[in-house]
């Protein structure tokens, strides 16, 4: 979560290690994601984030706040995990790997969220996008929300409306698969669905997809800002 002091133990490690270039690759669904907070500690900008998130020991201290001081040549990219084909497929792979009968079943795909609207709809119809490939499963329907999680007011609403989607197809006699559109685990969805009838799934990692896609993100990084650099001995590690 751009936290300064991870990013400067790694940044750390790799000088030891003679490294001199840096494709620094953001695993985050939305490309907007503390892309602000990376660039600023990075050197990238010098234009100070509007709030920073920080993590773990120390982020109380006015020192998280400042720039990383490097000697390396850094790049990123601004592209999330949510617009690449590769999220389409583990998304299918994971409601495949939940159904028993699909023309019986509904499909709800759930993410954290954000909370500017702009950019919580650019969210959903990237979303929208993964629905549609689930959808050549046979499912009944396929539905896609955002939880909002860390604003209340938006939150209270967007339960409602997942809880009322859930309900309406256990009445309908449909089984609901809620896939969680997050990184790891099903989040506090749990505590949203309680009483309600669906079968949970896993989030999307561990799946060698990703790997695949930060293979791939670092490729396009390292190209695109000139530099020629042999991923091989990378793409190794990651299938190992």
């Amino acid at each position: 979560m751009a936290n300064p002091h991870s990013l400067s133990a790694s940044l750390g490690s790799l000088y030891a290690q003679g490294v001199t270039h840096v494709a620094v690759v953001r695993l985050f669904l939305s490309g907007s994601s503390f892309l602000d907070q990376t660039n600023f500690f990075l050197g990238l900008s010098d234009v100070p984030p509007d709030f920073f998130v920080l993590m773990g020991p120390g982020s109380d201290d006015p020192k998280a706040r400042k720039q990383i001081q490097h000697n390396f040549v850094i790049a990123t990219h601004s592209d999330g995990l949510i617009n690449s084909q590769y999220v389409d497929s583990i998304m299918h792979e994971r409601a495949d790997s939940l159904s028993s009968t699909p023309r019986e079943e509904s499909v709800l795909i759930i993410a954290h969220g954000v909370g500017d609207e702009a950019e919580n709809d650019k969210l959903l119809k990237s979303m929208g996008r993964v629905a549609e490939h689930v959808t050549d499963g046979g499912y009944a329907d396929v539905h896609v929300a955002t939880l909002r999680e860390d604003w209340e007011s938006k939150r209270i609403l967007a339960e409602q409306n997942i809880r009322s989607y859930v309900s309406t197809q256990n009445e309908s006699g449909r089984r609901v698969l809620v896939l969680p559109m997050r990184l790891s685990g099903f989040g506090p969805y749990a505590g949203v669905l309680d009483g309600l009838k669906y079968s949970a799934g896993p989030g999307l990692l561990p799946h060698k997809h990703i790997a695949d896609w930060v293979i791939k993100t670092a490729d396009n990084i390292s190209r695109s800002a000139g530099w020629n650099v042999e991923l091989l001995q990378l793409s190794n590690i990651l299938s190992d």
